[in-house]
């Protein structure tokens, strides 16, 4: 035999000769129906005498592989049909099959006689007599352009195929005809309950949705197929979800004969879907609930994955970083994000050449890859954030920026204020000191040479005692504004102590350059004081010190300064000098320690 017999009655001999189970002695009609679908369906048939091994292939196993009908090739021969790598998974099946009558569907690839790759759909079951198994047979299909098949033979397919799926087969009317054993298997009812009653009044329920009824109704009195999800109950009441494929069938002459229907029963599929959409629920209210936190936050957030991707950002990342957040969307790179930063200057501390961005950048993105002690960052806008970065266990890098603005001002206004002189507003005596060591020992280690003057008040002991500490303190306070009015941005004016002041003046080295200065300001200095109607005479002396050369250490910066000062008050005052080597060795080491010790004293002078 070459094809399958397409008569009815030579299909219900054939199913009688094959002995296949119940069905073929108590409903040979429903089964010429399944038989007929397979052929109409593109479906190839093949039998296999497993004690003679002789194979039978029907007319469309044929096409299938490219061949005209004629003898049927050996096992070997239409094994060698699949791919190399397939053939070990079909030899299996036949000896498994053969050895303990076990069913097989399987989908491999299969190299046709010219020579056309396709994907074939192999069934096959035992037909077993004496304990033993007598054939195999089942069914061969081209499933290679499956999604262009059509609806009615691609379910029609699933019919003969899918046996663990429940079929029944009803008439026009939708009156039971016939159902397999996994219909019964699912429902509990046996034929002989089901027959001739339509499946609905059955198996429907108070759970079943009444739409979907109507909609079946309608579909059998239309004669059209339909696909539904409805609840039905089984014999013992408990309900349970199905998927329901129904095709109209026809006769030869393509009149309607019945109804052909597939059930698939998609019950934990369904409970997973509703806690799939419960779970989905809830994880939409926490992440909510999440977003909701994160934007009233005053700090910044911003989460990358364990790719460094962008996770999410809070309503705050937009304010703080508004140039950084119109480039931060979902999956950006950490990396791309600080480098469209940098560019685009969300990040003025990041330099002004390449290589300092460069620098910077590495910096920044190490930083942010081994989190440890927070840092501060500076924002185009003036303001200052606190960056922090922590890992959680799972490998998301979150980082939060809050606003430190009002503390770096506070922070500024008290080093102000312990670096100010309260009465003067200059720098104070701890302040001076600080940046002279500084100019003395940068970090670069390449000191800048300069000058120091160290200047007082004459006779402020006798202003105080004359005039009233009012009139002494507004004389300081004139000294400081008329130094602020003498010095350039580069020099830094100090209060030491009483009247006396000091200022250091960076690069300042040649000397012509620096006699110029000094009696600039030292006439400055020595200009009249108005007190109400009186006039004040005041006058300065100053002691002039040059570094490297006079020292290099601010003790002895001082000391030098300081002796140059006496020198000025021992020959007149309202005069300057520059320091001499020859004045330390005329007034010796103790005039100089002493006066050295006075410069440094926080009490006021009497000088």
């Amino acid at each position: 035999m070459h094809t399958l017999p397409l008569d009815m009655p030579q299909a219900t001999r054939r199913l009688e000769e094959t002995g296949c189970g119940q069905a073929a002695g108590r409903a040979p009609r429903q089964m010429a129906f399944a038989e007929l679908a397979l052929e109409a369906a593109g479906l190839g048939g093949w039998e296999l005498d497993v004690e003679t091994g002789h194979l039978t292939w029907t007319a469309t196993t044929f096409a299938i592989h490219d061949l005209d009908p004629g003898e049927s090739p050996s096992l070997a021969a239409a094994t060698a049909f699949y791919h190399p790598d397939a053939r070990p998974a079909i030899e299996s099946a036949f000896q498994a099959a053969i050895d303990h009558g076990t069913a097989w569907q399987k989908e491999l690839p299969l190299i046709t006689a010219k020579g056309r790759p396709i994907l074939v759909r192999i069934c096959g079951c035992a037909i077993r007599a004496d304990g033993r198994t007598a054939r195999l047979t089942g069914t061969l299909q081209d499933v290679t352009e499956r999604r262009a098949l059509d609806d009615q033979a691609a379910r029609l397919a699933v019919v003969a195929h899918q046996m663990t799926n429940a079929v029944i087969i009803t008439d026009t009317k939708g009156n039971t005809e016939w159902i397999n054993d996994a219909f019964v298997r699912l429902t509990s009812y046996t034929l002989e309950e089901m027959r001739g009653r339509p499946p609905g009044a059955i198996l429907q329920g108070p759970e079943t949705d009444p739409a979907t009824r109507r909609h079946i109704h309608d579909c059998l009195a239309r004669g059209v197929g339909f696909e539904v999800e409805i609840v039905n109950y089984t014999r013992d009441h408990a309900p349970y979800w199905i998927g329901i494929t129904c095709t109209p069938l026809r006769d030869e002459a393509g009149n309607p004969s019945g109804f052909i229907a597939v059930e698939s029963d998609v019950t934990a599929r369904r409970h997973a879907e509703t806690e799939l959409r419960r779970e989905a629920e809830e994880r939409k209210r926490a992440e909510k609930l999440l977003r909701d936190v994160l934007d009233v936050l005053p700090s910044a957030v911003i989460a990358y994955d364990q790719a460094e991707r962008i996770i999410l950002t809070n309503a705050a990342f937009a304010d703080m970083f508004p140039i950084a957040a119109s480039f931060a969307a979902p999956g950006r790179s950490l990396e791309d994000l600080v480098r469209y930063g940098v560019a685009n200057g969300q990040y003025p501390e990041a330099g002004d050449t390449e290589a300092e961005r460069e620098h910077w950048t590495s910096r920044h993105l190490s930083a942010h890859r081994s989190p440890g002690r927070a840092r501060t960052l500076g924002l185009p806008n003036g303001r200052f954030v606190q960056a922090r970065e922590r890992r959680s266990d799972s490998g998301i890098l979150v980082c939060i920026r809050s606003d430190t603005t009002e503390l770096k001002r506070a922070e500024a206004e008290l080093r102000t204020q312990a670096e100010r002189d309260s009465m003067t507003g200059l720098s104070n005596r701890m302040a001076f000191l600080a940046a002279l060591d500084r100019t003395l020992y940068p970090p670069s280690g390449d000191p800048m040479g300069g000058t120091l003057v160290l200047f007082d008040v004459d006779r402020f002991k006798s202003i105080n005692d004359t005039f009233g500490h009012d009139v002494g303190d507004a004389l300081l306070v004139d000294m400081a504004a008329r130094l602020r009015e003498s010095t350039r941005g580069s020099d830094m004016a100090a209060r030491l102590g009483g009247d006396e002041f000091v200022i250091l003046m960076p690069g300042l080295i040649d000397r012509a350059v620096i006699t110029r200065r000094i009696d600039a300001l030292h006439a400055k200095l020595n200009a009249e004081m108005a007190l109400g109607d009186e006039i004040l005479g005041i006058t300065t002396s100053m002691g002039i010190t040059l570094f490297p050369q006079d020292g290099t250490t601010p003790e002895r910066l001082l000391k030098t300064a300081d002796l140059a000062l006496y020198q000025a008050k021992r020959t007149g005052r309202a005069r300057w000098c520059f320091f001499e080597p020859a004045q330390a060795e005329a007034m010796g080491q103790p005039a100089m320690a002493g006066r050295y010790r006075n410069a440094l004293a926080a009490e006021p002078s009497s000088s």
